[in-house]
């Protein structure tokens, strides 16, 4: 077979330098005329013809003219063209002057249409597909970290496929949608993401992330990204935009082109980039004494001598070294690969042009064997042909993801999850001892502990797959009807349809079991199957007109209907029990499988508007408005209209003469603008659901004996909602300085949330617990920079910088009058909640006792700290600022890319922390040396009548003295566990802070001089590297503070529960282009 696929292979190539060779070929480099300095990617066409290509990382070229000769034509975006005459020269260099009309960035906004960064009243930023691919991430907008001022991305793990988060300026709702808007060639489409629970939503229960959908765009077909931030550039989208739009722009073909094909590869090894660091002076045990079947690291120093451990097995028992395994953690894990792979096929003919490509990723993450693995195919094809006054273009996209995930979280029903066993292991054994999980003393019988299970097992018992069919695209038309005047229909549309297989083995441990006896417990064993399919239906109908009024003033206007069209359906059924171990089926359990149905249906309509005045180039004014219609409102009040309007003034062009030489450019903005956000579906009325009567020792599950019964559900609806309504306003500018060498572009926005939507806790006395409300008011407010400088150039090496800051303040203005605080997640005994005039986001926990001067109160007889009587805040989640630094080095074809991401501030909780506390395996559990030791400033209360209750003095203060009660050592243990003592439950917050090398590129593009006389019109070889190195503050040495359990939207700052280590990767990129 291989034999066959290269002898294939050496006839192709053979076929095309047979057809090269009937032409003659022309090289040479393309500079700017000002400095000398190469420019790439300059367009470089036989005039009259569709042969053409680009110049490379060098701004060198080669290609292919008849053999009679020709004339090249040389266009580049801000730069005057070229056109040379080759007659009989082999070598046409070309220096490119600067065009200052075309300087200005082309910015795709709303509803695709493509626009002047000069004229654009509101913050806007644009990454080109080199950005995007430059690293080689999966995930396209991964690639976008640390790279732009007011976006935070961050990765839900280090899994492969994990969700990938985008936040533009802070969080607006509190119960609602955050997510932007995710837009690909001018349509909507669906960005669900695959977070499953094994209990409620919200729960920590074997949790599993198979990744949200914009991951499954392949980064290779993409032109650029634009992201639009502000109310007033996403109004025109409707309520959905509320929380601003990512706009994906894809390759495509380009009319008069000749046929062009590009291949790239990379290939990519990943290995944990931060794990727990954990305590290496204490051993397996509990209150400082040896014990064989702990999950602990409570007992006495390690002291480096064999002892034996573990259970009895056979009359024979297990011998080892009593000293640190420092790297068990470590050594569990593999090395991970990643295989990106992409072929595209370009090109047009007068009329028409087209684009095809396929995209293959591979992907095995660290786990042992393939149960974190991840497959993603896509195939693209679009295409537009054009006439004299009708044109149409579309797209065509296919997706077809396989992947296996690792359970997080809280182990349920049996199943335990892998990384929560491995953290309870003690320092002092290795974990890869494990790895048969056959051998005697490591099956389910006569494991060591009964507390925790096997990992090995873990792995190979539980398990899970999914897979997922995914078609989206778009089809639009598009006729003059004058010259000024054009008429667009255009539709898409976005099908999914997923399925997923979720196990637990089933297992009865032997009656004389050592883990039965030790606490361990039997798995009646579970099948879980999903099936999730979404449909999402859009379509526009757009009049837009280019007039010149007079003949300074210019208009532009768009006038519009957009039809919107959401459904979903999810089948899910599960039964225990099962009666064949190890058979996966829903027939396997002698009880009936537990199945419920869930399905959505929503529509929105809108009509929307804009206008665009324009005066001498210098001077823009755009106003927009949009009223929408939506099914999930009141019937009668389920319209609602927002407006925007911004304005930019290009200062530079007008004052030239009284502004500083240094100045090269100058504009300021201003925009204020509103958007919407209506309510989930079915939130109106109250609905139906399947009978479930709870019990104190269980639940009545209807149907019984063929009788089926329904309930109202225990949330009352709201026949009076409202939509929620965002105001914003903005403020910015930007400047250019010694001839564009130096460029900053500042912003300051203001946005507030009203009439939030939000379920809200009633009196149970109604019948209900909950309904839905609309209450609050959310505020964010904050400052974007970009910088970006060009600090060295030369005729061979050019150092760019790019600088981007964002300071997002958030606060919770108000909520309904009685509301103290909404509950958004609870953890043990730390929660997560919004408070009026507090940021939203706040941790909230069991609070020391102090005296009035600060100090500690213990209990006498134990010497452990006592708790308020109600939980204090403890932190909040939010970052005080982020910030990414990126430094680029050309130099002859070579190029290095490096780049930084910073965040400060916030804090998260970590189940992780948590658990290697309790069991002893943390560095903070070394306090004192595990020695007696007194609480710091602490006291003891005065009980002089003897009541049971702290005695106060006349000014209400609590009366305390001197603490001499120590915790003794085999309390030591119960001290850093909160069901002893609360208020050590902060101990689970952690800093967020973070500083990351996101990525380095190191790239060479091939001269043109050595690929001549080859069919490869361009060649790049890359290594290429991400999250290679991390830096945390000291308060966290224990897990990535990117990673979450608790999905994509708001409650994913609540922070981690067991989820595991990222990752770093290294590898190799090869791009080719014939």
């Amino acid at each position: 077979m291989r034999k066959t696929i290269l002898l294939n292979l050496v006839l192709f190539l053979a076929l095309i330098s047979q057809a090269w060779a009937q032409n003659r070929a022309v090289s040479g480099r393309v500079t700017e005329a000002e400095t000398g300095q190469p420019l790439p990617g300059v367009s470089v066409v036989v005039k009259g013809t569709t042969i053409g290509t680009a110049t490379d990382g060098d701004g060198s070229y080669t290609i292919n003219i008849p053999a009679t000769g020709a004339t090249l034509q040389f266009r580049f975006i801000g730069y005057a063209s070229v056109e040379k005459v080759v007659g009989e020269a082999s070598t046409v260099d070309v220096a490119l002057g600067s065009d200052t009309k075309q300087l200005q960035e082309v910015i795709v906004t709303a509803l695709g249409v493509e626009r002047e960064e000069k004229s654009l009243g509101y913050a806007a930023s644009t990454v080109q597909a080199a950005e995007i691919t430059k690293a080689r991430a999966s995930s396209p907008m991964n690639a976008l970290q640390g790279k732009v001022a007011g976006v935070n991305i961050s990765t839900a793990s280090g899994a492969p496929g994990a969700s990938t988060k985008v936040i533009l300026r802070g969080y607006s709702s509190i119960g609602g949608n955050n997510n932007p808007l995710y837009v690909v060639d001018g349509v909507p489409i669906d960005n669900g993401a695959g977070n499953f629970q094994a209990g409620k939503e919200g729960s920590v229960d074997r949790t599993q992330d198979f990744g949200n959908r914009a991951n499954d765009i392949n980064p290779d077909d993409i032109a650029s990204i634009s992201i639009l931030k502000g109310a007033s550039a996403t109004s025109l989208y409707g309520s959905r935009a509320a929380n601003g739009v990512i706009l994906i722009t894809t390759k495509k073909g380009k009319v008069g082109e000749k046929l062009s094909v590009d291949f790239t590869t990379s290939a990519t090894v990943s290995a944990p980039a931060f794990l727990p660091q954990l305590q290496n002076t204490f051993g397996q045990g509990w209150s400082g004494e040896f014990l064989t079947n702990e999950n602990g690291s409570w007992g006495p120093k390690l002291h480096g001598k064999e002892h034996l451990w573990g259970n009895v097995v056979d009359n024979s028992q297990q011998l080892k070294l009593f000293k640190a395994q420092e790297s068990n953690l470590r050594d569990f894990y593999e090395t991970g690969t990643s295989f990106l792979n992409t072929l595209a096929i370009s090109g047009g003919t007068e009329k028409s042009s087209y684009y095809l490509s396929y995209g293959n990723a591979t992907e095995d993450g660290i786990v042992p064997t393939d149960a974190d693995s991840y497959k993603r195919n896509t195939l693209s094809f679009r295409g537009s042909t054009q006439g004299k006054r009708l044109s149409a273009s579309s797209s065509i996209n296919f997706a077809r993801k396989d992947a296996s995930v690792v359970t997080t979280g809280q182990g349920d029903g049996g199943g335990a999850t892998l990384f929560q066993e491995l953290i309870q292991i003690p320092r002092d054994i290795s974990i890869v001892d494990f790895k048969d999980i056959h051998n005697k003393f490591n099956n389910l019988d006569n494991f060591f502990t009964g507390y925790a299970q096997n990992p090995y097992y873990v792995l190979s018992a539980n398990g899970n797959d999914y897979e997922e069919n995914r078609i989206y695209g778009n089809v639009s038309i598009n006729y003059k009807l004058r010259d000024w005047l054009t008429a667009t229909a255009r539709g898409g549309g976005d099908i999914s349809n997923g399925q997923l297989k979720d196990w637990i083995a089933a297992y009865t441990l032997a009656e004389d079991s050592p883990v039965l006896a030790g606490g361990g417990t039997n798995s009646p064993g579970r099948v879980n199957e999903r099936t999730r399919f979404a449909r999402e239906l859009n379509a526009d109908f757009i009049l837009s007109s280019n007039n010149d009024l007079t003949e300074d003033l210019h208009l532009n206007g768009i006038l519009g209907y957009n039809v919107n069209e959401r459904y979903s359906k999810e089948n899910f059924a599960y039964i225990t029990n099962l009666s064949i171990p190890g058979y996966y089926n829903l027939s396997n359990s002698s009880d009936p499988a537990t199945v419920s149905t869930t399905e959505s249906l929503r529509r929105l309509y809108g009509a929307y508007a804009q206008a665009e005045f324009s005066y001498r180039d210098y001077l823009f004014l755009s106003l927009n408005a949009r009223n929408d219609w939506s099914s999930t409102l009141p019937k009668n009040n389920n319209s609602f209209f927002y407006p925007g309007v911004n304005t930019s003034f290009v200062f530079s062009e007008v004052f030239p003469e009284f502004l500083p030489s240094v100045l090269s450019y100058g504009k300021l903005r201003a925009a204020w603008g509103q958007t919407g956000n209506d309510a989930e579906p079915y939130s109106i009325s109250s609905v139906l659901i399947p009978g479930d009567i709870g019990l104190g020792f269980g639940n009545i599950l209807f149907p019984i004996d063929g009788r089926n019964a329904y309930e109202l559900d225990n949330k009352i609806g709201n026949g009076l909602l409202q939509p929620e309504i965002t105001s914003e306003y903005e403020v910015g500018a930007s400047l250019s300085f010694l001839r564009n060498r130096i460029n900053v572009d500042v912003a300051y926005y203001n946005r507030t949330t009203t009439d939030q939507i939000l379920e809200v806790p009633i009196a149970a006395s109604s019948g209900y617990t909950t309904q839905v409300m609309n209450i609050g008011k959310v505020e964010n407010k904050g400052l974007e920079l970009l910088l970006s400088a060009t600090p060295l150039q030369t005729n061979d090496f050019r150092w760019d910088v790019r600088y981007t800051f964002s300071n997002n303040r958030n606060k919770v203005l108000k909520l309904r009058d009685g509301l103290e605080q909404v509950l958004l997640s609870d953890n043990y005994d730390t929660d997560f909640v919004a408070i009026e005039g507090q940021p939203l986001g706040v941790f909230k926990g069991p609070g020391y006792l102090k005296d009035a001067e600060g100090h500690i109160i213990v209990n006498e007889s134990t010497g452990f700290p006592l708790q308020t009587t109600q939980k204090e805040i403890l932190g909040n989640a939010q970052a005080k600022y982020l910030m990414g630094l990126y430094n680029t080095f050309d130099y002859k074809g070579v190029n290095l890319s490096v780049g930084l991401d910073y965040r400060q501030g916030g804090l998260f909780y970590s189940y992780t922390q948590r658990l290697t506390q309790f069991v002893g395996n943390t560095t903070n559990t070394l306090y004192n040396d595990r020695q007696p030791f007194i609480v710091p400033n602490s006291v003891v209360g005065v009980d002089a009548d003897g009541d049971g209750k702290i005695d106060q003095d006349e000014n209400g203060n609590l009366i305390t003295r001197e603490n001499t009660t120590a915790i003794d050592m085999e309390n030591v243990a119960n001290y850093w566990n909160d069901s002893y003592n609360p208020p050590v439950e902060r101990e689970h917050l952690r800093d967020r802070s973070f500083v990351k090398l996101r990525e380095v590129v190191l790239g060479y593009s091939l001269p043109s001089a050595l690929i001549a006389k080859t069919p490869f019109s361009s060649v790049n070889i890359s290594l290429v590297g991400r999250n290679l190195l991390m830096w945390t503050p000291e308060n966290n040495n224990i897990i990535d503070p990117e990673s979450t359990t608790f999905g994509n939207d708001l409650t994913s700052e609540v922070g981690e529960f067991a989820s595991g280590p990222t990752t770093r990767s290294f590898g190799v990129s090869l791009k080719v282009g014939f």
